[in-house]
């Protein structure tokens, strides 16, 4: 299984939305959305590329607010490694999205449908607090670690 280590930026405006970004049809995951995500590279902290690909992605600059502890999100063939910062948002003014990585966007409260489809999205804001995280019971967990692993799933 490979391992990647990356970035989520959850980026807030003024009325306390997430920026969502869904990903142009030719790359990975075509359609999907998801915030604001990259690689850390050389020598860059993860705060630093959260910065970056916020920049990068969408024009937009913002203040860090605070930056989860590294947590794992697994595939079954992909292991990410995601380190999430929340980034306040003074303007959004100037909002725009770079085409190569993203086809469109939009400004979500926590409880839209597209939290729940997205599990990294899911994840990153379970962490930094903004949703309730959802703990199964001891015994429920294992049953349903079973299960996934007689489907091949992990």
């Amino acid at each position: 299984m490979k391992t990647y280590v990356t970035v989520h930026a959850i980026a807030i405006n003024k009325k306390g939305e997430a920026l969502v970004l869904q990903r142009a049809k030719h790359r990975s995951s075509p359609d999907k959305w998801n915030c604001v995500t990259g690689y850390i590279q050389d020598r860059e902290s993860a705060e630093e590329a959260a910065l970056r690909e916020l920049k990068e992605e969408t024009n937009l600059v913002g203040k860090i607010i605070k930056t989860t502890e590294p947590f794992w999100v697994d595939s079954g063939k992909i292991r990410w490694v995601v380190i999430t910062s929340l980034i306040k948002i003074a303007n959004e003014s100037k909002l725009k999205i770079d085409e190569g990585e993203s086809q469109a966007y939009k400004w979500i409260k926590t409880g839209d449908p597209i939290v729940k489809n997205s599990v990294g999205l899911k994840a990153s804001l379970e962490k930094l607090g903004l949703i309730p995280s959802v703990k199964l019971p001891q015994s429920q967990a294992k049953s349903l670690f079973a299960k996934l692993r007689m489907n091949g799933v992990v």
